[in-house]
């Protein structure tokens, strides 16, 4: 029976492992793709995807902790989740989709605008999407959704 490989594996912490460089190393040394991922928000329940002063202070640590933290490392690339653990489908008569694409799009522009070609993941919860599932076409389509 032949074995299956592993190309990509996604490693999400609230900070950076220790050993990341090493963890690296040894998987690209087995052709393997990391992708390192922190949150955009992600369980910190003062945080409202409505609020615009969130947002942006929300993709000023975002920058902030990927340009410290994550750039310097040998990446294939980030992994995040935001706002989206939760069964609310809408908030203030928008869906909670087509917030969270806002925030998304919103923040990785930013990281955009540093790296053109940096290959993200954003973690979505569907229990709050359910039938609005067709605003994520707002989604930059950069963006790979897991």
């Amino acid at each position: 029976m032949a074995r299956l490989k592993m190309n990509m594996v996604t490693i999400w912490n609230n900070t950076v492992p220790i050993n990341a460089n090493e963890v690296i190393e040894c998987a690209h040394s087995h052709g393997i793709r990391v992708i390192m991922g922190f949150h955009w928000g992600w369980g910190r329940k003062e945080l409202s995807l409505t609020d615009a002063n969130d947002m942006r202070r929300t993709r000023e640590e975002v920058v902030r902790t990927y340009t410290e933290q994550y750039a310097p490392l040998d990446l294939d690339g980030i992994y995040f989740q935001t706002l989206t653990e939760h069964l609310r489908t809408e908030q203030e008569d928008r869906s909670t989709a087509l917030l969270a694409c806002d925030w998304v799009n919103h923040i990785a522009s930013a990281l955009f605008d540093l790296e053109p070609d940096l290959y993200i993941q954003f973690g979505l919860h569907a229990a709050s999407i359910r039938e609005h599932y067709t605003d994520l076409r707002t989604l930059d389509r950069r963006i790979t959704i897991v």
